[in-house]
């Protein structure tokens, strides 16, 4: 069997266990759940790959793909006494290897010292954006999926401690969480990043609908990327006569080894069970030159008719910071290549654009919700290329008045999604 028709089988089961809920053994000392996404999207564009996460390989080229949003997971809650538990999460969903199997997303151990303070050790959450709680968890949110503006940070666990203060203030709700720890992220098959120390802290305050989160985290990390080690090597060998700084460059501002960074978010959301609204803003910060500040945000509101949740997201990604300055004669054997280089930020393209998303959500069921969306999506620099989320290929010197229009990307296209989510 394929693996799509094992995740549909999978998914299946997952259906025909909805009705019972979550499942709670030994007088409630173990209780079992899970959730599950069975999805189906499509690009239009044959020059365009479109993926839906960073964590993936899976992306639509023009063709209808089953794999992309769909994943299994199973959750189970051991409560060891008043004030202790155990939890362990399992995550099934296509990774960036092309492989649906599952994967350990949590596993820790959790002590409420007070009504206010709790503690985790193990790999937990890593509490980066307003949805990073649910961010697996479709259902739990309006749209399909999260704002590609999440892109900014893939990160989703972390191995280490986590501490959640919430102090009871009258009428107002406030929550402080922090973490310490370590993390790994893949992002394609040859590309994967080592964070070796991670610490965050977010504040959040709610009142009847109304809801804020302030976020800061931080980043200490290791590239390993083969590809990008070897362009880089190769820029650092070119002749100082043909490019006085390039060795420099690529030592102290594209040091892949020894990378930090740092990401901002703000957050603010209402909900009063007919009107939804929710925005959040999210800046990243890094030492590699390439990409030093991607900034992004989006805006998103619905109305609720019964069953049916209609709804509008806007999406703003865009890099800033200088290009690499690279310094050479213009006579220079290696100044088309180094300017193809500077353009394209040293051959990662340009992500930067915005995105327009309408959709309908029908929860049709106790537990089961259908969404359908349209994402139309416009990128400003479309001849640079990009080799994120939304994978185009670089055309610097091509145009529909060269004649290459089946070549061209002219920076355009839609992804069409129907996804089936549910939690039992």
């Amino acid at each position: 069997m394929s693996s799509q028709g094992k995740l549909a089988a999978a998914i299946m089961l997952a259906l025909a266990a909805n009705a019972r809920a979550e499942l709670s053994l030994f007088d409630n000392r173990l209780k079992l759940e899970g959730f599950a996404t069975f999805g189906m999207i499509k690009a239009d564009d044959p020059q365009v790959t479109v993926k839906v996460d960073d964590r993936t390989s899976t992306g639509s080229t023009n063709d209808v793909r089953l794999d992309a949003d769909s994943q299994i997971s199973g959750q189970a809650t051991v409560v060891l006494s008043n004030s202790v538990k155990g939890v362990v999460q399992l995550l099934a969903k296509k990774d960036d290897k092309s492989q649906f199997k599952p994967k350990v997303e949590w596993a820790y151990l959790s002590w409420q010292a007070s009504d206010e303070l709790d503690f985790k050790l193990g790999r937990s959450v890593a509490p980066i954006f307003l949805m990073s709680d649910y961010r697996n968890l479709f259902y739990a949110q309006t749209a399909a999926r999260p704002s590609i503006a999440y892109s900014t940070n893939p990160i989703t666990w972390q191995d280490g401690i986590n501490v959640l203060w919430e102090p009871k203030v009258g009428s107002n709700n406030f929550t402080v969480d922090a973490f310490y720890g370590k993390t790994r992220l893949s992002v394609g098959s040859s590309v994967s990043i080592d964070f070796s120390k991670a610490w965050g802290i977010a504040g959040k305050w709610s009142s009847g609908p109304f809801s804020a989160r302030l976020g800061y985290s931080s980043y200490d990390y290791k590239v390993t990327a083969p590809p990008i080690a070897g362009l880089i090597g190769f820029v650092a060998t070119i002749p100082p006569a043909f490019c006085s700084n390039c060795a420099q460059l690529m030592s102290k501002e594209m040091d892949i080894e020894h990378g930090k960074s740092n990401l901002k978010t703000f957050g603010l959301a209402y909900d009063d069970e007919q009107y939804i609204a929710q925005a959040e803003w999210a800046r990243r910060e890094q030492t590699l030159a390439n990409a030093p500040v991607t900034d992004s945000y989006y805006a998103m509101g619905g109305i609720r008719y019964g069953s049916l949740t209609p709804y509008l997201m806007y999406t703003n990604f865009k890099t800033k910071g200088d290009k690499l300055p690279f310094s050479g004669p213009a006579a220079s054997p290696y100044a088309d290549t180094l300017g193809f280089l500077r353009s394209t930020r040293l051959g990662i393209g340009s992500p930067d654009g915005n995105t327009y998303t309408l959709g309908l959500r029908w929860d049709l069921a106790p537990r089961i919700a259908l969404k359908a969306q349209i994402d139309h999506m416009r990128f400003s620099q479309p001849e640079l290329g990009s080799t994120f989320v939304v994978k185009f290929p670089q055309n610097i010197y091509a145009s529909p008045a060269l004649g290459l229009s089946k070549q061209y990307f002219d920076g355009r296209v839609n992804l069409y999604t129907l996804n089936l989510d549910m939690i039992f």
